[in-house]
């Protein structure tokens, strides 16, 4: 028997933590990771990269190595699927084997390409195919100790759950942004929608929420009734389909094409079988959409599905997209399907109609979707690199005529990124398009129009005839530049005029009575041709005394005295930050 083999890691980010591990899959190595060096341990696995030093680094001196060092100059990254016992042969001792890092905490170089971007989305989202069609089926990996240890792990899906010790960001941008039909359902199901809603569609509502508010004997005698009734209203057949690896979600609709619109999963009784029906389904998703037979399908789409689930007389409808990740979004509560008293139940019931005809015009406006796809490339099934990104390719300029654009790269590694990279296709120029639910656009065109900030051109709705809830587009001149957080990442030294550059920027802003509020590294940009400071992020600026902090603010920043969630902000929190920022030149 082969003796094991063991590799000694060290994390870039604290050199002075280091740790023997077994030489393992990348999966397994990353759970030792966590385990073993401390400094790591409330990382989520999905952000835990292992790069192999070239060439190797002796341990005695790695500190001094990594205090100056970038970590692309010395080491070469390592796939996420990697066999790691494959790739890297321990040393014979004495040398560091693997160099691990929280990819958060390292700034990208800027990529005009996008290339690096696309092949990280790319891998990541083969990643997700596979340890999908590894994992356990979705009944039992739905269950609550078996869905903790998921949402741990590289792949978690990303619906605002999270395992309890080890917090991590798992809520994705809206699904909206990127398939259309999600925002027209969300407008359509709303109360005050205008839908027209036909009184034969009423009754038919009404003799299913009586259905459901039975007490069957079992799940089949509950599917039994549940699935004819539920199959006239949408309008479609509802089937029972097996994946190729013989997991079957409860009930599915499908197109001509034979993939899914919506999927659902039934309980007798809300978290009857220990899980919850909408955590089931949400996992039946990735298993569809992942397995081989699917895989061509997938890599033209975002792959968009209607979620149903439904818990006795309890029924919640959700959006699901793939793009690296899996992102599902709640579009209703659990809704109430039983009576809610003798005599005041028939606004419930034409609420619950208006959801679920909403629902039956999404699922028939999704088969167009389908059918407008273009053909599975004959040579290849990679991923197209236009279904990792939002599907709103323009913009009304300030000319009134249309400006068409296509995606580059997400600016930020955060899987939470709604800024990107774009470039016009009329005339090849770079922009950035952003997506906000309040933006100070007087306060980013009063500097724009001083050199202090990018070009503004755009700030309005998408353009669309869905709400979209209220979500902006902005849309401002790409700058060539590194942002103070990649300064400070890379250890680089900074312009000694930074700090007074800011000041008067700040003087300009406070003078005409506006806050910034978030005047961080990520916020602050150098330009490469005149290293001019300029400010890219406007959403919590705005007039004093009237602008204020989101609801949640990050417990890794510092934030100025008195700022708190939903506080004013004021212009001297603003010159705090100034004051820190002028401490670390």
């Amino acid at each position: 028997m082969a003796s094991e083999r063991f590799l000694l890691a060290v994390d870039f980010h604290a050199p002075n933590t280091s740790a023997y591990l077994k030489a393992s899959h990348g999966y397994y190595l990353r759970e030792a990771i966590k385990s073993e060096l401390a400094s790591l341990a409330t990382v989520p696995q999905s952000e835990i990269e292992i790069w192999k030093p070239e060439p190797p680094i002796p341990f005695r001196t790695v500190e001094a190595t990594l205090t100056n060092a970038r970590i692309a100059d010395i080491a070469t990254k390592i796939p996420f699927d990697a066999d790691i016992a494959s790739e890297i042969m321990p040393s014979s001792g004495g040398f560091v084997d693997i160099l691990v890092l929280d990819r958060r905490r390292e700034p990208s170089d800027p990529d005009p390409e996008g290339e690096d971007a696309v092949s990280d989305m790319i891998e990541r989202y083969n990643m997700l195919r596979l340890k999908a069609q590894g994992s356990k089926p979705p009944s039992t990996l739905a269950k609550s100790t078996e869905y903790r240890a998921w949402q741990r792990g590289e792949c978690p899906i990303y619906d605002g759950r999270y395992h309890s010790n080890t917090p991590a960001a798992t809520v994705g941008p809206p699904v909206e942004l990127y398939y259309a039909g999600f925002a027209k359902f969300i407008d359509d199901s709303r109360p005050n929608s205008p839908l027209d809603i036909p009184d034969i569609f009423v009754c038919e509502v009404a003799k299913f929420m009586h259905a459901v508010a039975g007490i069957y004997k079992d799940e089949p005698a509950f599917s039994g009734v549940v699935t004819p009734l539920l199959q006239g209203i949408l309008g479609k057949g509802i089937l029972r389909i097996a994946n190729s690896d013989l997991t079957s979600p409860d009930a599915a609709v499908l197109s001509d094409q034979l993939k899914i619109l919506a999927l659902a999963e039934y309980k007798r009784e809300l978290g009857e079988g220990g899980c919850d029906a909408s955590t089931q389904a949400s996992l039946s998703v990735v298993r569809y959409w992942t397995q081989p037979e699917n895989k061509r399908v997938a890599a033209l789409t975002c792959c968009p599905t209607y979620v149903v689930a439904l818990g006795g007389p309890w029924l919640a409808v959700l959006g699901a997209v793939i793009t690296s990740r899996c992102i599902v979004q709640r579009f209703t509560d659990f809704m109430w399907l039983g009576p809610r008293n003798a005599l005041l139940n028939d606004d419930h019931v034409r609420q619950v109609a208006r959801v679920l005809f909403a629902l039956k015009g999404a699922i028939a406006a999704s088969q167009i979707f389908q059918d407008s796809l273009p053909p599975s490339p004959a040579t290849s099934d990679e991923p197209l690199p236009a279904r990792f990104f939002p599907h709103v390719t323009s913009y009304v300029g300030e000319d009134g005529q249309e400006k068409r654009f296509k995606y580059v790269a997400p600016l930020e590694r955060d899987p939470t990124c709604v800024t990107f990279h774009c470039q016009t296709l009329e005339d090849d120029v770079d922009i950035v398009v952003k997506f906000v639910r309040s933006y100070g656009e007087v306060v980013h065109r009063l500097l724009g129009e001083k050199g202090l900030a990018p070009q503004l051109l755009y700030c309005g709705p998408i353009n669309s005839q869905a709400s979209y809830s209220g979500i902006k587009m902005v849309v401002m001149g790409f700058v060539a530049g590194k942002t103070l957080s990649w300064f400070q990442g890379k250890r680089q030294r900074l312009p000694n005029h930074l700090g007074d550059e800011l000041a008067n920027t700040l003087d300009v802003l406070h003078g005409a009575g506006f806050v910034y509020g978030d005047l961080r590294g990520p916020n602050i940009m150098l330009t490469d041709a005149s290293k001019k400071v300029q400010l890219v992020d406007f959403d919590w600026a705005g007039r004093a005394g009237e602008a204020r902090y989101p609801i949640s603010l990050s417990t890794n920043v510092k934030w100025p005295p008195g700022s708190k969630g939903l506080g004013l902000i004021a212009p001297e929190h603003d010159m705090h930050m100034l004051a820190q920022i002028k401490k670390q030149l």
